[in-house]
C-alpha cells in the first residue's frame, strides 16, 4: 500500500498547528495564580523579589495580590503574598507594595510621583495582635 507524501505533511503540519494554538491558548489564557515551593501557593519574602522578576520576564503583571500574616511577633512580623498574574499589556508599568499601612501608603506616594495609580489594594488584621498587614498593586 502506498502512502500520499503530500497528505502526510499537511497532516502533520496540521496537527502541529493545532497543537501550537492549544499551548497558545493555554499560555494567553488569562490570570494565572504562580506556584511556588510552598504547596499552599504563598510567597514569603525570601522567594517574592525571585517570583515576581521571573513572571516579568514570562510577560505578566500581577492582576490582584493577597496577603496574610505568617509571623506576628513583636518586632519581626512576617507577610505571606499570593498574586494572581495576567499578561501585561503593551506599555504598562506595574509595581506591587506589601507590609504596614504606613510602608504601603509611603510606597504609593512614590508610585504616584511616577505617574501609577493603584488598581487593586486589600487589608489584613490579625485578630489576636490588632496589627493590619496591606497589600496593593499600581500601574500606569
Amino acid at each position: 500500500m502506498k502512502q500520499n507524501q503530500d497528505g502526510n505533511r499537511r497532516s502533520s503540519s496540521g496537527s502541529a498547528l493545532a497543537i501550537g494554538l492549544f499551548i497558545s491558548s493555554i499560555a494567553l489564557a488569562g490570570c494565572t495564580t504562580v506556584s511556588t515551593s510552598g504547596a499552599d501557593g504563598w510567597l514569603t519574602k525570601s522567594n517574592f523579589d525571585r517570583v515576581d522578576q521571573a513572571m516579568a520576564k514570562k510577560g505578566m503583571m500581577p492582576a490582584a495580590i493577597d496577603c496574610r500574616f505568617d509571623s506576628t511577633a513583636p518586632g519581626k512580623a512576617a507577610y505571606g503574598s499570593k498574586v494572581t498574574w495576567q499578561p501585561v499589556p503593551r506599555d504598562i508599568r506595574w509595581v506591587m507594595h506589601v507590609g504596614t499601612p504606613d510602608y504601603v501608603a509611603s510606597s504609593e506616594a512614590k508610585s504616584r510621583a511616577i505617574g501609577l495609580h493603584r488598581v487593586f489594594s486589600k487589608r489584613v488584621r490579625d485578630k489576636a495582635t490588632g496589627q493590619v498587614v496591606q497589600c496593593s498593586i499600581s500601574t500606569n
